[in-house]
């Protein structure tokens, strides 16, 4: 399902707040959602507007909701996986900060992507308060159990890249639209663990809520998926829920024959796709133009491009039909990037293919991890073995009897690349550091345990009134301070 058919009535988005911060200083977030939404046909509009909050616009401003259209600064240059056209280790611009892990809290990317997943909470907080004042509807579990998995989507997102591990800071937790009164909550970090309970209640109420209809929207089978990789997040991570959770995903998903199938344009909701966020190939509308992005081309024509050292494993080891989609940029210089989000090569700002979230080689590969369970290796057996192998035999690899950690973590890099995974895998596997530290190594980079985690971007600090120390009450990760 394409969003862009329903611009002309998400502007219900900004009627709500019309600041693209979250941390609002202004008593304008003290309003009456009762006054909105009132009808089911109104709160479906609610959600579209969710949705619309994670699509962002593809522009060049800082101060509009990106959306996911930022999120591979934070995944992909933020790891080995991708960098600049013309790697620096010396570049202070807010890319340069990811690619040479020196990210700064008023770094404007950083500050686009905290925001943008905050609109979305607040975009999902806006339609549960609605429900609230409205009589009672089957077709009202449905909108629940969907506003909920977006909010968790974007809490998820969040706690995983601004989660302060040190101190057990979270974020701050925000389950409905705030009144002025209640203005000491936005600029309250609880811990991280409390925000990941709220993670695991809310797709959990999406489990319940919601069937397996739609592949761009929520669904029962996504949640329950989302849920696994939650659990194997966690800091003692539940394996035995995660094997819970990814026995109840439908047997409707499948892993499609040829790797190349599954980013293929003209089949984008096919049968390996759980989740994702759509968009259009829409020459008149701007905010879906996002390949520019995703792709190293158009607006980004100097970003995420392959690293030297993904580009060569990749075609080393990665199999040679997901090299496929590591295209040389053609000019005297050997720089890569990715084509996985094209949907034409003439006209790559044009292309609207859908952003993947979840798909089926996900599940495959969570089936792996839960078996695995934080050991060194495991036997490559049963229906989830045969469907590994499957996902390296169609990429142009041999199947494999066993599996250590190693390779597990090697093979999520070659089947994902590009998709936004990199980083939260590195860090849920906990060898973020220990890599990381070695790329930086090589190439020339200085790098820090806690370079791993983003600072809470500055202009939020600055937004928090000050506690009876004098210092701001949001409080800042620790090695930023």
């Amino acid at each position: 399902m394409k969003y862009s058919k329903y611009i002309t009535i998400v502007f219900l988005a900004f009627l709500f707040n019309s600041c693209s911060d979250f941390l609002d200083p202004d008593p304008d977030s003290a309003i009456k959602t009762e006054d909105f939404y009132q009808t089911p046909e109104e709160l479906e509009l609610g959600l579209i507007a969710i949705y619309d909050a994670l699509q962002g616009v593809n522009t060049n401003q800082l101060n509009d909701n990106r959306g996911v259209q930022v999120e591979f600064y934070v995944t992909e240059m933020l790891s080995d996986n991708s960098n600049t056209r013309s790697p620096d280790a010396n570049d202070s611009a807010d890319a340069g900060q990811f690619e040479n892990f020196s990210v700064q809290a008023n770094n404007g990317i950083s500050a686009n992507y905290y925001s943008s997943m905050y609109r979305v909470i607040y975009l999902a907080n806006v339609v549960l308060d609605a429900m609230k004042t409205l009589e009672t509807e089957a077709s009202f579990e449905r909108v629940e159990a969907e506003a909920k998995f977006l909010r968790a989507y974007a809490y998820f997102n969040l706690i995983r890249m601004y989660g302060e591990d040190v101190e057990n800071l979270g974020l701050p937790l925000v389950d409905h639209v705030l009144t002025e009164d209640e203005k000491a909550i936005q600029f309250t970090r609880v811990s991280e663990n409390k925000i990941y309970d709220f993670i695991i209640e809310d797709f959990i109420k999406a489990t319940e809520g919601l069937d397996d209809t739609f592949r761009s929207r929520a669904s029962k089978s996504a949640a329950h998926a989302m849920l696994a990789k939650v659990y194997m997040t966690l800091d003692n991570p539940d394996y035995a829920q995660a094997l819970i959770h990814l026995d109840q995903v439908s047997s409707e998903y499948a892993l499609l024959d040829n790797y190349i199938d599954i980013f293929d344009p003209t089949n984008e909701l096919n049968d390996e796709i759980m989740f994702a966020i759509g968009f259009s190939n829409d020459a008149a509308n701007d905010s879906q133009n996002y390949s520019a992005e995703f792709a190293a081309t158009g607006n980004s024509s100097g970003l995420n491009y392959l690293t030297t050292d993904l580009h060569a494993k990749l075609t080393n080891f990665g199999g040679a039909n997901r090299a496929l989609f590591d295209i040389d940029s053609n000019d005297s210089e050997d720089k890569y990037q990715t084509a996985k989000h094209y949907t034409t090569s003439s006209d790559d700002e044009q292309a609207g293919t859908d952003f993947i979230v979840l798909r089926y080689a996900d599940v495959v590969m969570m089936y792996a991890e839960a078996n695995l369970a934080g050991g060194s290796e495991v036997a490559v057996s049963g229906t989830w073995g045969d469907n590994y192998n499957l996902i390296r035999t169609r990429a142009g690899l041999t199947a494999v009897t066993t599996i250590t950690k190693e390779d597990l973590i090697q093979e999520r890099r070659f089947e994902f690349f590009s998709e936004n995974q990199r980083m939260f895998d590195l860090k849920r596997f906990g060898v973020a550091t220990e890599i990381l530290s070695a790329f930086a190594e090589a190439n020339g980079y200085n790098f820090n345990a806690f370079d791993v985690t983003l600072p809470i971007p500055l202009r939020e600090i600055n937004l928090s009134p000050l506690n009876t120390n004098g210092e701001p009450a949001l409080i800042q990760n620790i090695n930023w301070r």
